[in-house]
């Protein structure tokens, strides 16, 4: 199933929230997005 663009930008404003530090590539497999998404956003 494919995540519309609103729901991958939540999701990495929650994980962002959170409190903990992740690198673009942690974040690449916490979200399951490519590199791309985590940096355009």
């Amino acid at each position: 199933m494919k995540h519309s663009r609103v729901s991958r930008i939540v999701n990495i404003l929650t994980t962002l929230q959170s409190g903990e530090k992740y690198s673009p590539a942690d974040l690449e497999q916490v979200l399951g997005v490519s590199r791309r998404t985590v940096l355009e956003t």
